[in-house]
């Protein structure tokens, strides 16, 4: 069976703290290793 999985971007992996249109926020540490991880035990 195939396995989806859903993660929120704003104020979980970005450091999201107001709308701006066409502006997407720095990436938090260590999401980038999070999802690389996930992907790789394929979670």
């Amino acid at each position: 069976m195939k396995k989806t999985l859903m993660i929120d971007l704003d104020g979980v992996l970005n450091n999201y703290s107001k709308y701006e249109e066409n502006h997407i926020p720095p990436i938090k540490k260590g999401a980038k290793e999070f999802l690389a991880k996930l992907y790789k035990t394929k979670y």
